[in-house]
């Protein structure tokens, strides 16, 4: 029946029941700013009631469970977006930094510099024989090929710094992984025994939040609230409490000695020769975007770059090879037949190789500002060379021979050239010949004289002609070994040229105004540079606009996260205050309580 031993229960179970309250509250205080964390909330209910006439009685009340507040569909979205957020931001930074190697610095940019060579060429067309006219542009076009060169190395050295966050991030993730299948087994224990670990979902909670920031995943859960984590299109990084890892390992094959991302499944023996590559599966987080930058967008960038160099170079080139310096010696000799820029291979490194070529540093009046004099002549091959002989089969222009050139390697035909001539006794020789040494479908040549041909086709059958577009004439004339002559208007020198002719260098200072077909859309070099520039500033915006947009989505859901699981200062002090009010009370009720027992103890005594 009920007593006062049965009000001591109550009181009793209310004591603890708001201290356990309370204690939940002063948890939630102190862990106010702790990241992940979840607000808690002890669950009180009312004890079982105990049967008794006339009516049941109640028996106070009992704390049956401490319940994290949280929103697993907001947490799961927030760790995605997140990770959305992490990998633009990556993304951001890196674009900017391309961004800020072309920008305008004081007047030294790539733009200025081109722009500054070709009016070098235009002030030297007013003054063909000026020794500073000439020097500055020497001058010009070393600092023209200086920038290419920093553009180059700066570009670079942003491959070389994403490659390394490859590695970073990589250790970053396999650390995060280790956490995350230590707090598995951790979790997986304390339920097995009937406990909630809120605390532990809690830390586990944040480092996933974190893993995302680095690696895209997918997680399933299991009955013991244990989480596997799945990488790179499926494969387990983290399987309850056994955990994978990723490796980098150097992939010999590409040309700067880049990291392939290797995974070690659980449990996985071996070694790393025999784990599977999944650099190009994975997705989100900062390491596909390091990925994507390194393999994608900066091999993009440095192309346009090699691209230019090759371009300006064999453009400059093709008409400064034709022109003429100043004459020097006795009788004079024109300057002639010499490369403005050092021949380039190809367009492989085309910046890092870019630069003046050493005989025009070497005399500034080999700068051909001349150009050749319009006249008549017949056009004939000399001869066919034998095996036994070295020079290159040549064109007789009147009385002067010149040799072949090839404007794509930068040389004279012959031993040593790039394009060796020795030993063609046909045109289809000849042809062959160009074709395995020169890039395209029309092989571009000039002769020392001006003449300007371009290989068409050639069967390759002995004694064929070999059809070719004459400067200036019609293209459907050919030329060939068996001595036919050509007649017609052809380009050839004076000899001195005239003093004062600056043909050549207007040409060459019109050059920014030429369209070059192998750049893109078949741009000029300023053009070029321009588009390039402008694709680079309207990418990072575009990237940084994504990135603003993804911010407010994620703060959207760290407030709504904040509704549901964040913790309130106001609110743990109202309730603090609501639960010492009522551990007052259960105090007071056992005093009182306490103070009746000893009433009847007191009364039975003396009875």
């Amino acid at each position: 029946m009920p007593g006062i031993y049965m009000a001591m229960e109550i009181a009793r179970k209310a004591l603890y029941a708001n201290q356990m309250s309370m204690q939940v509250t002063a948890h939630n205080v102190a862990n106010a700013n702790t990241p992940g964390y979840s607000r808690q909330e002890a669950i009180t209910t009312e004890s079982s009631a105990m049967t008794f006439n006339p009516g049941q009685l109640g028996m106070g009340a009992q704390v049956v469970a401490i319940n994290r507040s949280v929103d697993a569909f907001t947490d799961s979205q927030l760790v995605t977006e997140n990770a959305t957020y992490s990998s633009l931001d990556y993304t951001s930074k890196s674009v900017g930094q391309v961004e800020a190697i072309f920008n305008d610095n004081n007047g030294a940019s790539l733009a200025d510099r081109v722009n500054e060579f070709y009016h070098a060429w235009d002030d030297l067309s007013a003054n063909p024989q000026g020794t500073a006219e000439r020097q500055t542009v020497v001058s010009t076009a070393d600092l023209l090929t200086s920038e290419f060169r920093r553009v180059d190395q700066q570009v670079a050295t942003l491959k070389e710094n994403a490659n390394k966050d490859v590695k970073s991030i990589v250790a970053d993730v396999n650390q995060l992984a280790e956490q995350i299948g230590s707090l598995n087994g951790s979790i997986k224990l304390n339920i097995a025994q009937g406990q909630s670990p809120n605390d532990l979902m809690d830390q586990r909670g944040e480092l996933l939040k974190q893993l995302g920031q680095k690696i895209g995943f997918t997680t399933v859960t299991d009955n013991y609230g244990q989480i596997s984590v799945y990488v790179g299109k499926g494969r387990a990084l983290v399987d309850g409490e056994n955990v994978g890892k990723l490796y980098t390992d150097i992939n010999t094959n590409t040309p700067d000695l880049l990291y392939d991302v290797k995974i070690q499944l659980p449990g996985q023996k071996g070694d790393i020769n025999q784990w599977e590559a999944i650099t190009s599966d994975i997705s989100g987080g900062q390491l596909a975007s390091a990925i994507s930058f390194r393999d994608g967008y900066i091999n993009t960038v440095r192309d346009r770059v090699n691209n230019l160099a090759y371009a300006i170079t064999n453009q400059v080139n093709a008409t400064h090879v034709v022109g003429y310096g100043i004459s020097t010696g006795t009788p004079p000799v024109a300057q002639t037949g010499n490369a403005f820029f050092a021949p380039l291979s190809g367009i492989t490194d085309a910046a890092m190789n870019f630069k003046v070529d050493s005989s025009v540093l070497n005399d500034i009046n080999k700068v051909a500002a001349a150009g050749a004099t319009k006249a008549s002549g017949s056009v004939v091959f000399t001869g066919v060379p034998t095996v036994a002989t070295l020079p290159a089969p040549s064109i007789t222009i009147g009385a002067d021979t010149y040799d072949f050139y090839d404007s794509a390697a930068g040389a004279y035909g012959g031993a040593n050239t790039g394009v060796d001539l020795n030993g063609a006794r046909t045109a289809g020789d000849v042809a062959s010949r160009l074709a395995a040494a020169s890039v395209g479908a029309n092989y571009i040549l000039q002769a020392r004289g001006g003449l300007l041909m371009a290989i068409a086709s050639a069967d390759g059958l002995a004694g064929n002609a070999i059809p070719m577009s004459m400067a200036g004439n019609d293209p459907t004339k050919a030329i060939n070994l068996s001595g036919v002559a050509f007649s017609g208007g052809v380009d050839f020198p004076s000899s001195p040229p005239p003093v004062g002719d600056n043909r050549n260098a207007l040409l060459l200072s019109g050059q920014g105004n030429v369209k070059v077909s192998y750049l893109e859309n078949g741009a000029s070099v300023p053009d070029f540079i321009a588009g390039m520039i402008g694709q680079i500033g309207s990418e990072t915006k575009g990237i940084n606009l994504d990135l603003q947009h993804q911010k407010v989505i994620v703060d959207n859901l760290e407030t709504r996260r904040q509704d549901v699981s964040g913790v309130s200062l106001d609110e743990e002090m109202t309730n603090l205050i609501k639960f010492q009010r009522a551990f007052e009370a259960s105090t007071k009720m056992i005093t009182i309580i306490d103070q009746m027992l000893n009433t009847i103890i007191t009364m039975k005594s003396t009875a």
